[in-house]
């Protein structure tokens, strides 16, 4: 071979353009790895567009009931929250306080009086305790401390018929601050010594008639 012939050998050996050489660069992958990693992925991926568009769409439908789910789960414990502090009673959610309207007996019902006793005490079907708050012309409001019988208000309002022209009871006037101890039947504050300030004998009277 003559020094012509070698060097067109040498030329020859590394033109990228001849027919027989390698023209991928080092970091390329070689053919048989491209192919083995599109076999990974059509093994990998549903081979039916519908059954690809089906895995998509049920997986937004879960994602949409699980969403619904918390929030209905929230929204139950706030419920049950509400209704454990409240009792369900709607007056109580607004936070108003609730009010029983009594009357004070007319000015002739002393002369029915019978006498006090414990026995008949213990058959009044509203009873409890009472501090004076207002005291209006006609009417006397009471914040109630005690339920013993046939309620649940936060206060009490007492008027008077229209044809007296005091709230009194049995001759007594009500006394702003003072506390009371009141029994009710019809809508009408019993008199007679079933009703009346807070003294010793008569809550201890209330204690036994009651139980409490």
């Amino acid at each position: 071979m003559t020094g012509h012939d070698e060097l067109r050998a040498r030329l020859a050996a590394i033109d990228p353009a001849r027919q027989d050489g390698d023209l991928r660069s080092v970091s390329e992958p070689s053919p048989a790895e491209l192919q083995e990693r599109i076999m990974q992925t059509i093994d990998q991926a549903p081979s039916d567009p519908a059954a690809r568009d089906t895995r998509a769409a049920g997986g937004r439908s879960r994602a949409r009931l699980l969403a619904a789910a918390a929030v209905l789960v929230v929204a139950a414990a706030g419920v049950a929250g509400i209704l454990a502090t409240t009792g369900g009673d709607p007056a109580a959610r607004s936070g108003r306080p609730t009010t029983v309207a009594l009357q004070v007996p007319a000015g002739d019902a002393a002369s029915s009086c019978v006498q006090f006793d414990v026995a008949f005490l213990r058959n009044m079907p509203v009873a409890f305790a009472g501090t004076v708050t207002s005291i209006e012309k006609d009417t006397v409001t009471l914040d109630v401390d005690h339920w013993y019988r046939g309620g649940s208000a936060d206060r009490a309002t007492v008027s008077i018929p229209g044809t007296q022209t005091s709230v009194a009871l049995d001759g007594v006037d009500f006394v702003d601050g003072r506390r009371y101890l009141l029994t009710a039947t019809d809508g009408t504050v019993n008199g007679c010594g079933f009703s009346g300030p807070a003294s010793a004998e008569l809550e201890d009277a209330f204690a036994q008639a009651f139980g409490d």
